[in-house]
């Protein structure tokens, strides 16, 4: 697996690092929120700007974008539109989420976007290179809400993710029991030893939140964790998620 660095954080040299999402609904809300995150042990901070529910115009979201950053100079950007169709909230059309992201990237205020896998190849190919042009990292995702696939499905998606020219590849999955959380875990494990490029994996609810925490010794690079409000269900907050680690660290060295 090839790592990648963006300023002094590195993507799949098997270390997570901890993204904390920024849910706001509003301009108020957000700068309240952005004093908590600012203060956090995140390394990256998502905002999820479907979830931002105040009308907005080029100007006004490159204005946000930068307030951000201003809060969070010591944290790396990931910018993401979820749609409907993958949990999210975004139902506008998609020459829309096309243009929103324009603006994003040719801002150069992010320092990653998240496009979904699912969107059309030349809509896709077109965002990845346009965030390339402007210095920017593009994670290509996958979210399903409802279940997890079989291993062989998983595995051939990942491969799918890994051939577009996205840089990191995130998939995430709903468990109905303990065998797909399992399963999850050995697409991860696999991805680990055959996968190109860094990668993302994690089962959401209850049941997921386990992936959470080992993902990082299968070789997903980055983990969700909650720190204002959660942006999916089961995410846990960045406190439990680093005593966990910590704990989990020390364990292992002293078997070394």
């Amino acid at each position: 697996m090839t790592s990648i660095k963006i300023q002094n954080r590195v993507f799949g040299d098997g270390k997570v690092l901890l993204c904390a999402p920024l849910t706001s609904p509003d301009e108020k809300t957000m700068r309240q929120d952005l004093e908590i995150l600012s203060k956090s042990d995140a390394d990256i901070i998502e905002w999820r700007l479907d979830l931002f529910q105040e009308e907005m115009t080029s100007t006004s979201l490159i204005m946000l974008l930068k307030m951000i950053k201003d809060h969070c100079q010591d944290k790396l950007l990931l910018t993401t539109i979820r749609t409907k169709a993958e949990g999210g909230s975004f139902s506008s059309s998609i020459q829309m989420y096309k243009n929103i992201y324009a603006t994003v990237i040719q801002s150069r205020c992010a320092d990653l976007i998240d496009i979904e896998y699912s969107m059309a190849d030349d809509i896709r190919e077109h965002l990845i290179s346009l965030a390339h042009e402007h210095d920017q990292k593009v994670i290509v995702s996958s979210h399903d809400f409802i279940k997890t696939a079989s291993f062989q499905e998983l595995k051939t998606l990942a491969e799918k993710m890994a051939e577009t020219h996205g840089d990191i590849v995130k998939i995430a999955v709903m468990p109905r029991d303990a065998l797909d959380v399992a399963r999850l875990l050995e697409v991860s494990a696999w991805a680990k030893n055959c996968l190109q490029k860094p990668f993302i994996t994690m089962a959401m609810g209850r049941l997921g939140g386990i992936t959470r925490l080992v993902g990082e010794e299968f070789g997903s690079c980055v983990s969700f964790v909650k720190v204002c409000d959660s942006s999916a269900p089961g995410q846990l907050s960045i406190h439990d998620v680093q005593t966990f680690l910590k704990f989990f660290h020390r364990v292992l060295s002293e078997r070394e």
